[in-house]
């Protein structure tokens, strides 16, 4: 039989852990409010292992790499395509992805090598990289028409905006 005496510090425990999951995901839900697609947020920052904003920015820095390094690859099957008529933009395109892709491995190394609060300028100045490379190889096609790589580079404008609105919450 338990004693009133012990259930009270089991009781306690029980609630401190099942509380914390609910706050955890009210500082995604906050964050990711302020984003330009906070369902895509949601799903990028749920993928955390830590919840702390160190671990937030650290796993949105490495699912948008994960995401341009994907697109790269995409881009170089489309330049094997000689007669594509978008082919000079895929040129362009790969140009503006491994810009990005090397900004957020730049990040990431910082990240990896010094809190997250000493480094959030330089990771926010990688997250506006991504985001204007997202645009410029939008821009590279004729007239906004839709072409292959067009929600991929809405999805990484995205990257860029949530890294930005977690490095701003640090």
């Amino acid at each position: 039989m338990v004693s009133i005496s012990a259930a009270i510090p089991i009781t306690l425990c029980l609630l401190i852990f099942s509380a914390k999951p609910n706050t955890c995901q009210k500082t995604i839900e906050a964050l990711c409010a302020k984003t330009i697609d906070p369902g895509f947020c949601r799903r990028v920052l749920a993928a955390s292992p830590t919840q702390s904003p160190d671990g937030l920015l650290k796993a949105a820095v490495s699912q948008a790499a994960a995401d341009a390094v994907a697109t790269d690859d995409i881009i170089k099957s489309l330049l094997n395509q000689p007669n594509d008529p978008n082919l000079v933009a895929y040129f362009q395109c790969s140009n503006y992805y491994s810009a990005a892709v090397a900004a957020l491995d730049a990040a990431s190394q910082l990240l990896g090598s010094r809190p997250a609060a000493d480094v959030k300028n330089d990771v926010a100045s990688a997250a506006m990289t991504v985001q204007k490379d997202g645009d410029r190889c939008k821009a590279s096609f004729d007239n906004g028409a839709k072409h292959a790589l067009s929600s991929e580079n809405r999805r990484l404008k995205i990257h860029g905006n949530i890294i930005s609105v977690v490095c701003d919450a640090i």
